[in-house]
Parts: C-alpha cells; sequence; structure tokens
C-alpha cells in the first residue's frame, strides 16, 4: 500500500517537471496569426511603400487636379450643350452658258437723227438678227427716213437689207458689240406739183452698235449707222434746187431690243491633257 502510493507520486512528478510538447508549440504558434489570416513575410525588411496611383476611379479626372488660367469655355472646340454642329454643303455655282453656242433671235426699234450733208432728217429703223450672241449673225433691216424740209417736196425713204453680223463681248458679261455689212434697196417716194415720184436705188450700210442687256430679254441698244444709196436727189424749180439729199448718210439712232433665246447652251468640258482625261 505504501509502495504503490510512492509510485504514484513519483510519476506525477516526472510528467509535470517533462518539457512542453511540439504539438503544444504549434497551437501555441497558431495564436499568434493575424485575424485575416496572412502570414508575415519571411525577412525581417518590409516592402517600400509604392506611391499613390494616379489613374482616375472609372477613367474620370480627379477633382483638384489643376486649371490653367488661360484655359477659357470658348477655346474648347466642344460645343457646350453637347451637340456637334452640321456640316455646311457647299452651293453649287452653275456656270453661265457659253454664248458662243447659244442661239437667239434679237428684234429692235430704234430713233434718231441721220445727216445727209446739209439737214439732219428724222429715222426709224427696225430689225431682226438670227445666230448666236458670240460670233457670226445673220440679219435683216428695214426702216423710214423722214426728211425735214417739207415746204416744196414731201420726200420719204424706206431703206431696208439684208446681211451678216459679228458681237462680241465686251468685258461685262451683258455688254456686246458687233459690227456688220448689210445690202439692198433704198425706195424714195417724193410728193411735188408736179405729182407722185418714185425712185429705188442700191443701198449699203455698215453698223456700228453696242447692246446692252438689262434683264434677262430685254436692254438699249445704240448704234452707228453709216450709209450709202449710190446715187444723189435733188429737186430743181424753175432751175434752182428746192431739195436735194446726198447718196452718203449718217445716222445716230437708240432704242431698245428685245432676246428670244431658241437653246441654252451646256458648259463646254475641259479637257486635262496632262491626264488624258475630262474635268
Amino acid at each position: 500500500m505504501v509502495m504503490s502510493s510512492v509510485a504514484l507520486l513519483l510519476g506525477w512528478v516526472v510528467i509535470s517537471s517533462a518539457p512542453a510538447s511540439p504539438v503544444d508549440d504549434d497551437a501555441s504558434a497558431a495564436t499568434e496569426l493575424p485575424i485575416g489570416g496572412v502570414a508575415p513575410l519571411q525577412g525581417g525588411a518590409s516592402a517600400p511603400s509604392a506611391p499613390a496611383s494616379t489613374i482616375p476611379v472609372d477613367a474620370a479626372e480627379p477633382l483638384d487636379r489643376p486649371v490653367s488660367s488661360d484655359a477659357s469655355p470658348a477655346s474648347s472646340s466642344i460645343p457646350i450643350t453637347g451637340t456637334r454642329p452640321l456640316p455646311q454643303v457647299p452651293e453649287r455655282i452653275e456656270p453661265p452658258p457659253d454664248p458662243k453656242s447659244t442661239r437667239m433671235v434679237r428684234q429692235d426699234v430704234m430713233l434718231g437723227p441721220v445727216w445727209r450733208v446739209r439737214p439732219v432728217d428724222t429715222m426709224v429703223t427696225t430689225g431682226a438678227t438670227l445666230g448666236h450672241e458670240h460670233g457670226l449673225s445673220g440679219t435683216v433691216h428695214a426702216g423710214m427716213i423722214l426728211a425735214s424740209d417739207r415746204r416744196q417736196v414731201q420726200a420719204f425713204d424706206f431703206p431696208f437689207g439684208v446681211g451678216a453680223v459679228y458681237r462680241a463681248r465686251l468685258g461685262h458679261r451683258s455688254v456686246y458689240g458687233s459690227v456688220g455689212l448689210t445690202a439692198g434697196l433704198l425706195v424714195h417716194r417724193a410728193r411735188t406739183v408736179l405729182g407722185v415720184t418714185h425712185r429705188v436705188d442700191p443701198d449699203l450700210r455698215l453698223p456700228l452698235r453696242f447692246d446692252w442687256t438689262i434683264s434677262a430679254a430685254t436692254g438699249l441698244s445704240l448704234a452707228f449707222v453709216p450709209g450709202y444709196s449710190v446715187r444723189e436727189r435733188s429737186y430743181l424749180r424753175r432751175g434752182a434746187p428746192v431739195w436735194s439729199r446726198s447718196a452718203v448718210r449718217l445716222g445716230l439712232v437708240i432704242g431698245l431690243h428685245w432676246d428670244i433665246v431658241q437653246r441654252r447652251a451646256r458648259p463646254r468640258r475641259q479637257v486635262d491633257r496632262r491626264r488624258g482625261g475630262e474635268r
């Protein structure tokens, strides 16, 4: 009995004085881990601190970004309202028609004085031109010359004829100049105390004309019209001349003209010889 008691006492002393087991060390070490479960890095040196990132969150610029003093809302190319301006469509400009290939008919009525050496008579003339605005055209004319001194002889002259006219533009688009040559007849009619006399003579004219088209079809015309009727006319009474006219006459008339455009020409194509194509 005594011996068993001594053995139990010795066993308790041996157990209490024995070192802690490795299992206990591991258990105590496990209690020292951080709560998040992340173990510290091996080695005593700590990682250098990284600089703060400058990348904005969600691709937006930070609010504390410095703004330059010279920036202004007007210098921004983006509208404030957030809408883009509509692109401007260039205006299409139609080229003017080519006057060399534009056909037209022109009719005119003109009035003015005519000099036949000494006396000054009154001339009324009308005509028509068929052709192009620029270039050679055909023309026809008719007129009447009223003699000024009608106390002794009441005389009328009626010139008419056909010919050709060359017209060209003078700087401005609506101003044209033309020179022509016509051939025809000059019908002379006179009433005297002896009765009515009729004479017919060949007649030539060389008109020099300037036209200004004010509107699309109406314009103003000024013409210098020299003419030649081949023969001089004169009437005698008791051997003394009472009426005479020279064969050469010079007329200056002004009036209106009307144009009838038959066909507008298309713009002529320009050929690029370097590329061998049309443009």
